[in-house]
């Protein structure tokens, strides 16, 4: 903005000047010495800083002198083609630049504004905008001065300055629309994309910028995406103050004090802005009107750079897959329909939310209390039936999740309930946009919690979907020797939501992943990915001299240097540790090692080591290079993030089961929490592994194969004699019974995993090698029904 009006100014000054130097040569009585003002044609550009009053009007007064003085083919009048002719072929010399083009696109948008004839400026049309230009940057520099301002703002600061945003606006808004003439014969119009091209001639790269946002224009305008007409400028002008205060939020965002203040965020600033964003779209709530298009979106992205993580521009067709999900539509071309269906997914999670913090305010001090919850919350005033919907949603999550994240680093895998409000509005959303992909690939259930689940056929057909997306996220590794590296996936999605979360409950005939098993699931994901940075840097600083040539950390530094990462402080979290979130971790991993002697390594305990080898058997692709398991493969910083991870479920599932807090699965007595493990989770999993090793009479003992499992860390082998006596022998011993620990839980992990896989392992020679090397799918895969399934091409 900026550039334009500052250099739009100084070519009305050299405007004049070209009059006066494409008149007659010979006319010794024009001279630049005949004005009583020293114009500075640099404080133009500073018109958006700073009060320039003076110097506009001095512009007006040797303006008005050449247009009296200057001989034209239309007296009077400021003449394009006069003013071209003179920049290109003199007397000044004004640099390399060619203005011409900007010119041309000056006089197009003067043209739009005035109306009146194509390539001319009458002298009273002039004055006109000068005194907009008086107006104008007496109005805007207060408003550069808030948005350029790169100080904190507290809630005071921002509310004040979002009303003084609007104000001036306001007034801006109203003097352009001064200007405008709308009483035309026909309809005005410019070539956006035209216009943008000889404007920014010399900086192509923001003219395409600025282009690629143009379906913006269409989706708040209406008409075309690379036209603006006279109409659909005064329809701008009179939505500016309005998008101008949403255009200061997202400028000013990252300047907010107060962004820990959820729900004034909520209230104040996301729903104000959804709905003043649904207010100024063009096309009505039903309209079917195609705005923009996928690409479009992503092309945006692209030239604005902007960082979220990873390239979304590489994804377009895993885009649409998402917006059939969401919108019900996968074409390419999103709708006014759509695009208001989008705006209300956001606002219903944010009014559930609005609605959350006032019920958490009420009952504040028993849900900030660490003690279980058993209230239902009916006691709270509502007056609508989606009311009442938000309050038993908000008592179900409440008095059935366990572990809260929101305002916290990480939940608290403790005996003690941590709870915020922002945590339950978190998996409020993580639900809902849950039950959607659920709705999408799984199937209605009334006896699923949540009314949906999803089959390992299902989640197999949404990861399928995704595969690309998965694969280079690091989610899926291509490397099996059968492929099927996205049906693996799958199967340990499955496994660890229906398994090894607080609510799972396993999966069986009617009922498999259900809502709240996958909700539990991706905030456990969700709590490594916010620590990952953290834990990561740690580790590759205490273990930066034992590391391989593409700097992948040796697995003896990881271990010898996993606890100490652990009770590193934070500075960025109030100098909290890992080991403040998971205090039973702690306590288990210092019993496991209590034995050592001061300042032996940690890695001497058998105990110690045995946990962290089981758990980086189903967190790892790959831990050896060879079958022997002689050559370790060295840990990038996804796989020493990956155990932690893994650990996050193994604390969820211990602490599910562990009634009597003692740190342990108890194996004996009448509360057996093992059986109890076994029956209400496991029951089903146990009898279909058993199931393809053994047949049906193998499956009526799942329970002491179960029972082998925690005691031993293995299920016999059917193939393998030793296995079958010593199984046998079991079975009439009367010492089944053994406590399960963290360690316990992590074998059981691997040992489903490993059925999983079967004997489609990995290639580690060959893909982990040299971590540089892309691997080669197979061009097809083996279902879960040992099927192979052909395609022709699995990742492109």
């Amino acid at each position: 903005m900026k550039n334009f009006i500052g250099l739009g100014l100084t070519l009305l000054l050299i405007t004049g000047c070209g009059d006066l130097f494409m008149g007659d040569k010979e006319d010794k009585s024009i001279s630049l010495e005949a004005f009583s003002c020293d114009l500075d044609t640099k404080a133009f550009s500073k018109i958006l800083e700073h009060n320039i009053k003076g110097d506009i009007i001095c512009l007006q007064e040797k303006i008005q002198a050449f247009i009296d003085l200057v001989k034209t083919d239309r007296p009077g009048y400021i003449s394009e083609k006069t003013l071209v002719n003179f920049v290109e072929n003199g007397p000044l010399d004004l640099g390399d630049e060619d203005l011409s083009p900007v010119i041309e696109a000056i006089f197009d948008l003067t043209h739009l504004i005035l109306g009146g004839d194509r390539g001319y400026i009458s002298r009273a049309d002039f004055d006109r905008i000068v005194a907009f230009l008086i107006e104008f940057n007496k109005n805007i520099f207060p408003v550069y001065d808030i948005f350029s301002n790169e100080n904190e703002l507290d809630w005071g600061d921002y509310d004040r300055n979002r009303k003084i945003v609007r104000k001036y606006f306001v007034i801006i808004s109203q003097e352009i629309r001064h200007l405008l003439n709308l009483n035309r014969r026909g309809v005005y119009r410019i070539d956006i994309h035209q216009f943008l091209d000889r404007f920014f001639t010399e900086e192509p790269e923001i003219a395409d910028k600025i282009k690629s946002m143009m379906w913006l224009k269409r989706t708040f305008l209406g008409g075309q995406s690379d036209a603006l007409t006279h109409i659909e400028l005064d329809n701008a002008l009179v939505k500016l103050p309005e998008l101008g205060e949403v255009a200061y939020d997202l400028v000013k965002f990252g300047s907010f004090g107060f962004k820990d203040d959820a729900q004034s965020m909520i209230d104040d600033v996301y729903l104000k802005d959804l709905q003043t964003i649904k207010r100024n779209l063009h096309f009505g709530r039903d309209s079917y009107e195609a705005l923009f298009t996928v690409t479009d979106v992503l092309d945006s992205i692209g030239k604005l750079e902007v960082d979220i993580g990873f390239d979304l521009t590489q994804y377009p067709q895993e885009i649409m897959k998402l917006k059939g999900t969401l919108l019900g539509s996968n074409g390419e071309f999103f709708s006014s329909v759509e695009v208001v269906n989008l705006l209300d997914h956001l606002s219903n999670i944010l009014e559930e939310g609005s609605f959350f913090f006032r019920v958490y305010a009420m009952y504040e001090e028993e849900l900030n209390s660490t003690a279980p919850v058993t209230n239902d919350f009916s006691d709270f005033p509502v007056d609508t039936s989606l009311e009442e919907q938000y309050l038993e949603n908000f008592s179900k999550i409440a008095n059935q999740y366990r572990f809260f994240k929101g305002d916290y680093r990480a939940p608290y895998f403790s005996f003690e309930h941590y709870r915020n409000p922002l945590a339950i509005l978190e998996i409020s959303a993580l639900e809902y946009l849950v039950k959607i992909v659920m709705k999408e690939y799984g199937a209605p259930s009334e006896g699923a919690r949540g009314g949906y689940h999803m089959t390992l056929e299902e989640t197999i057909a949404l990861m399928q979907d995704y595969r690309r997306f998965l694969r280079d996220q690091g989610i899926v590794t291509i490397g099996k020797v059968m492929g099927g590296e996205v049906v693996g996936a799958a199967e340990n999605l499955v496994l660890m939501s229906t398994l090894f979360q607080y609510q799972s409950n396993g999966c069986d005939d009617y009922v498999c992943m259900e809502v709240p098993e996958i909700t539990e699931f991706l905030v456990t994901l969700f709590t490594a990915l916010s620590v990952k940075d953290f834990f990561t840097e740690e580790m590759q600083k205490v273990c930066s001299d034992e590391v391989d040539e593409y700097n992948r950390i040796y697995p003896d530094c990881f271990r010898r240097n996993f606890v100490n990462v652990l009770e590193t402080p934070n500075p960025e979290d109030e100098f909290r540790s890992l080991s403040d979130y998971m205090p039973l971790l702690s306590s288990y991993i210092v019993e496991l090692t209590d034995d050592l002697p001061a300042g032996t390594p940690p890695t001497e305990s058998e105990g110690y080591m045995k946990f962290l080898t089981e758990t980086e058997s189903f967190t790892r692709t790959c831990r050896y290079y060879d079958e022997g398991e002689t050559e370790p493969v060295p840990m990038k910083a996804n796989d020493a993030f990956a155990v932690f991870a893994g650990m996050l479920n193994v604390e969820s599932t211990l602490l599910k089961f562990d009634k009597n807090q003692n740190n342990k699965l108890d194996g004996f007595g009448r509360n057996n929490e093992v059986l109890e493990a076994y029956y209400s989770t496991y029951q089903g999993a146990i009898e279909a592994l058993v199931a393809e090793q053994g047949g049906p009479l193998l499956t009526k003992l799942s329970r002491q194969i179960f029972q082998y499992l925690i005691k031993y860390g293995k299920v016999p082998e059917t193939d393998n004699i030793g296995s079958i006596k010593d199984f046998v022998k079991f079975l009439f011993s009367r010492y089944k019974n053994a406590d399960a620990t963290r360690t316990t839980i992590s074998t059981i992990l691997k040992v489903l995993g490993e059925q999983n896989a079967g004997e489609n392992y990995f290639k580690c020679e060959e893909c982990m090698r040299d971590p540089n090397t892309e691997c080669v799918p197979v061009s097809g895969y083996t279902d879960q029904n040992g099927e192979v399934v052909c395609e022709d091409d699995p990742w492109e």
